[in-house]
């Protein structure tokens, strides 16, 4: 942004009624003066809510509330409006929503608050608090997270090296275990295991898939012929109950059983027939008219006779069922067994169980009636066929123990070579992987490091620079004193934590809190402050606000720090400087400061209905000025203004030449003692101006012109009665001193002011060249007073 414009206010805390601050565009600093409960604050907490969107001063207080007491007194959030606008035209509008404020445009400018709690934490918060107002500047969080990253899969490939390591080491141990287990073959364990890790395991694969298929067909077989038997120990039972069956028909009472039977199971047939659906009354048989209940009557009638019968005739139909079940399964059975023996004889054909004793004489069992017969050949086998495959298959059982024996012996030489196998693979991949990820785990190491340490160069590059200018701005304010920041840096051991110590006397790093005073500690903090303001305003984008910060300063540091803020001022867009005590304001009212580059406002008393008033003040050399070309001319008042003024010069001159004055108890000197005490001063006293701009270039010449204030000072001592006389006192004496008199003696106060001080910033110079004092202008131009000291 650029300079400050105008500032008005709405509602806003103490602007009860609207307030408008136009400002002064070519003035760096605004000062704005105004005794306890006049508005400063508000002014400062409307610059912040534009600025940061942040209720100022307010959050820091308890019992408040921002939606209830940002706004005046009687109003609303909905009322509070503050809009700031600057000399580029650009125009921002800071509102309330509930306890929310709210800045448009959302591009904000860019203002920087310090207040007087803020100042006492820069000094007394903890490390971690006070990091955090150099945070924007040295925080770079993308390069942190990106070191963090390296340095997570550095670990990570620290930790995959370990595991590869450790794998390495396990195989080898496993590898070399397995290797002394076996004689330890091959003369070491390495070539031992790529040797068996190269055989081929096809075949030792195919053995033991034929002797496990050899061995699964004679389980089978068994299963089979197990079945075989109860299906013919079912066939047995059931031909059993058909024989008791016919016994007890041959006992039953009837001409002709086989014939009762019959007929129950035909009229049990008809009745259910005739219990499904409807039928007309007749006889389905003869069609004989017949009540269809009457006949089912009579068919139920008729069964009830032949009940022991029908049952005959169940019992007897079950049988055949279950017999004729039990003959299929025997069938069935027998089907399946043979095909499991003919398997049983294929499966030891092969070469791994061919070989095994016992084999061949349990092969030589086998039926040759069988070779070629499957199930689906129509040839029935013979039943003694049948019982030389079940001789066969209970003898190709004694053998399964030696064939499942063999199997296993095999599955653990296959499961070494292929145990073998795997860890030499894992141990080879360990081992590249080690030596890959060692090198990586080094490399991404080093490149964390580099990283953090370039971080931290960058951090500490940018805490040098802050303490260093921290130091040049303290040594401004307190010259050839041993106190200075010492030590200003992040704490490696805590994240977010910024050192802080100072030097006093002859000792480095030492808190400044124990040793400085609060005066010292009070400008430690602001040059600190500044130091870092300074950085956020590259381009003179910002703008800096002072609420009240100077309270425990003399008179003495006052004059310097009003010095430094006017010099610093160039590097912001603007300064506001709010103060409650009358020094500040007269430093530049008087032109011990330079008051051609200050803005002064002076705020009245405050009250509900009329608000803030705010009004400009002058320089005292413009009041006199104004006061004797104002009609009517009022003489008394010429006269006073002029004495003060002229009393406010002499007595900074003496000061600063160490005149001297008879001595008294408040330092406190009158016109007459003045004006004696600087009368040696003035004969050596001379000043030298510039003749011509030198358009901002340190470097060009200037040419200076030479003034001397002896004679005006002269005459000055020769009618200073007249203040007193005139001015300050009732005398009969006065009431003979002209107007012109009274006039001439106030002219020659402006001009002694006007020869004494510049007229570009208005100040009387007091920054210590190498044999002069200089006004505030750039060098080259500017205004020398002569000498540095008396002799």
């Amino acid at each position: 942004m650029k300079a400050l414009k105008r500032l008005e206010l709405t509602a806003f805390r103490g602007a009860s009624r609207p307030l408008a601050l136009d400002f002064h565009p070519s003035k760096p600093l605004i000062v704005l003066f105004g005794e306890n409960g006049t508005g400063k604050t508000t002014v400062t907490d409307a610059l912040d809510a534009v600025g940061n969107c942040s209720p100022g001063s307010l959050k820091d207080r308890s019992s408040t509330n921002v939606k209830e007491h940002l706004p005046s007194l009687g109003k609303t959030y909905a009322d509070v409006e503050v809009r700031l606008e600057d000399t580029a035209g650009n125009v921002w509008t800071a509102s309330m929503f509930n306890s929310r404020i709210s800045t448009e445009p959302t591009e904000r400018p860019r203002i920087r608050v310090l207040r007087r709690s803020d100042l006492l934490k820069l000094v007394d918060a903890p490390p971690s608090e006070r990091y955090q107002v150099l945070r924007r500047f040295v925080d770079v969080p993308s390069i942190v997270r990106s070191e963090k990253a390296l340095g997570d899969a550095a670990k990570e490939a620290k930790r995959r090296f370990d595991d590869a390591v450790r794998q390495r080491s396990e195989a080898e141990r496993t590898l070399e275990e397995i290797w002394r287990q076996n004689g330890s073959p091959a003369g070491s364990w390495l070539a031992w295991a790529r040797q068996l890790a190269s055989e081929n395991t096809a075949d030792l694969d195919k053995a033991t898939a034929d002797l496990r298929a050899a061995a699964n067909s004679i389980v089978a077989a068994s299963t089979s012929l197990e079945s075989c038997r109860r299906a013919k120990q079912r066939i047995e039972q059931e031909e059993k109950k058909q024989e008791a069956h016919q016994q007890a028909v041959a006992k039953t009472p009837a001409p002709d059983t086989r014939a009762a039977m019959d007929t129950a199971s035909l009229l049990r047939k008809a009745a259910e027939f005739l219990r499904q659906g409807d039928h007309p009354d007749a006889c389905p048989v003869c069609q004989q008219a017949i009540p269809m209940d009457q006949l089912r009557g009579d068919l139920d009638a008729r069964l009830a006779q032949l009940s022991q019968y029908e049952q005959l005739a169940n019992t007897h139909t079950r049988i055949i069922s279950n017999l004729k079940g039990a003959q299929d399964e025997y069938a069935r059975q027998t089907t399946v067994f043979a095909a499991d023996a003919i398997a049983i004889r294929r499966a030891l054909g092969a070469p791994a169980p061919a070989k095994l004793d016992g084999v061949a004489e349990v092969c030589a069992g086998f039926p040759s009636e069988a070779d070629g017969w499957t199930p689906e050949s129509e040839a029935l086998l013979s039943s003694e066929t049948l019982r030389a495959l079940a001789k066969f298959a209970k003898a190709a059982d004694s053998i399964r123990g030696a064939l499942q024996t063999e199997e296993q012996r095999l599955q653990q030489q296959l499961g070494q070579i292929n145990n073998v196998a795997t860890l030499l693979g894992n141990f080879d991949k360990a081992v590249d992987a080690s030596v890959g990820l060692e090198q990586q785990a080094r490399r991404l190491s080093r490149a964390a490091e580099i990283v953090r340490e370039t971080r931290i160069a960058f951090t500490d590059d940018i805490l040098a620079a802050v303490a260093e200018e921290t130091n040049r701005l303290y040594g401004l304010i307190h010259p050839n004193e041993p106190i200075a920041l010492s030590k200003l840096e992040l704490d490696k051991a805590r994240n977010a934590s910024l050192i802080q110590l100072g030097r006093f006397e002859d000792k480095d790093d030492v808190p400044p809190q124990a040793y400085f005073s609060e005066s010292h500690l009070d400008t430690l903090a602001f040059c600190f402050w500044l130091a870092v303001a300074k950085r956020e305003s590259p381009n003179r984008e910002a703008v800096l606000v002072l609420d009240d910060v100077f309270t425990s300063v003399d008179s003495q540091h006052l004059g310097r720090i009003s010095q430094l803020i006017v010099d610093e001022a160039q590097h912001f867009a603007h300064v506001l400087l709010t103060t409650h005590q009358r020094r500040w304001r007269d430093v530049f009212r008087n032109q011990q400061g330079a008051g051609n580059r200050a803005d002064l406002h002076e705020l009245q008393r405050w009250t509900l209905s009329s608000g803030i008033r705010a009004y400009r003040t002058r320089l005292a050399l413009d009041q006199l000025i104004a006061s004797v070309n104002a009609a009517p001319f009022e003489r008394q008042r010429v006269a006073n203004e002029a004495g003060i003024l002229l009393e406010t010069m002499l007595d900074y001159l003496a000061l600063k030449y160490r005149c001297r004055v008879p001595r008294t108890y408040d330092n406190a000197y009158t016109l007459g003692e003045l004006l004696d005490g600087c009368t040696a001063l003035f004969k050596r006293l001379w000043m030298e101006k510039p003749q011509a701009a030198n358009n901002g270039d340190p470097n060009a010449d200037v040419e200076h012109e030479t003034q001397q204030p002896q004679q005006t000072f002269t005459k000055l001592k020769q009618i200073a009665f007249i203040r007193n006389q005139v001015g300050a006192h009732f005398n009969l004496a006065g009431l003979d001193i002209s107007d012109a008199e009274v006039e001439a003696f106030a002219n020659l106060t402006v001009e002694l002011a006007q020869t004494l001080s510049c007229g570009v910033c208005g100040q009387i110079p007091g920054k210590k060249g190498e044999n002069h004092y200089e006004c505030s202008c750039p060098r080259p131009a500017v205004v020398r007073m002569l000498p540095l000291q008396l002799p």
